[in-house]
């Protein structure tokens, strides 16, 4: 069943500032963690596709069903991570509930059991706490949590899994304390205007996940990243013309709003057709 908005119905099964170049990476760890399959594309592959929010296009955003849809085809997917009103972790984007749901306020002032029984995007789905969310999420997908809150240690319990984890965030402070307490590979999310290679760098990341216009517009940006030790993921990405620019360009991963952009026979697809 489709809904008016173009997802499937929940039971359905579907087939500004300058970069300066840094030179080396000050992360004495980054070699090891760059190394991890969640962080490097291998060599001669294609980007690797991470499921932003779940493929948040073609399904309702960071939900269980997203997550567990998503990873048919996805090689990671990434989950937006906050604390609710009673003190969970969430999987949610957003500090209040307005856009995607039936219900208004915020997420740090509404309990879990609300959080559980709105309705997002009109599809039925609820909003997951953090360890459902990796739950639905297949151990050999790769998993990148976006903290969107400094909760880092609560965050660190539940990320202890089989899958390969980034965590990724705009809070640098955020990533030193991931690293810190010796956390998974992490990754800068630069702030709109900055490249972000510098304070990855001096963060300890393994990456930086900076916007597509960022790399078009910014000439070498992938080259100097990768001098400063950090792999390159590129969102928001929504065609297979830009997806392939951007592996022409050298990027190590893109985070797509649709499965439409997975990867077969050395090329992207321009449309989803249940196939991987």
């Amino acid at each position: 069943m489709t809904h008016p908005n173009g997802y499937t119905d929940a039971n359905a099964v579907v087939n500004g500032n300058r970069d300066t170049d840094t030179g080396t990476n000050r992360n004495a760890f980054a070699e090891d963690q760059s190394s991890s399959p969640a962080v490097r594309r291998p060599p001669g592959a294609l980007p690797r596709v991470i499921a932003h929010r779940g493929f948040a296009d073609d399904y309702p955003e960071n939900t269980t069903a997203a997550f567990r849809r998503a990873a048919r085809y996805a090689d990671a997917v990434e989950i937006d991570v906050r604390r609710c009103g009673s003190g969970e972790l969430v999987a949610f984007h957003d500090a209040t509930l307005d856009r995607v749901t039936d219900a208004s306020g915020r997420v740090d002032e509404t309990p879990l059991s609300t959080l559980r029984n709105v309705d997002v995007l009109g599809t039925g789905q609820g909003i997951p706490t953090l360890r459902e969310a990796i739950a639905a999420i297949p151990s050999e997908t790769d998993v990148t949590v976006e903290l969107k809150e400094p909760v880092v240690e609560d965050a660190l319990e539940v990320l202890d899994v089989d899958n390969e984890v980034v965590v990724s965030s705009l809070d640098q402070s955020i990533l030193e304390r991931v690293r810190a307490r010796g956390g998974p590979p992490t990754a800068l999310v630069p702030l709109p205007g900055t490249g972000g290679i510098q304070m990855a760098a001096e963060a300890g990341c393994s990456a930086v996940h900076p916007r597509r216009a960022t790399v078009f517009l910014r000439p070498g940006y992938v080259e100097r990243a990768n001098r400063a030790g950090l792999a390159v993921n590129v969102w928001p990405v929504r065609d297979a013309v830009d997806a392939a620019r951007l592996a022409a360009i050298g990027v190590d991963g893109i985070a797509a709003d649709s499965a439409g952009l997975v990867h077969r026979d050395g090329a992207f697809l321009s449309r989803m057709d249940g196939k991987r």
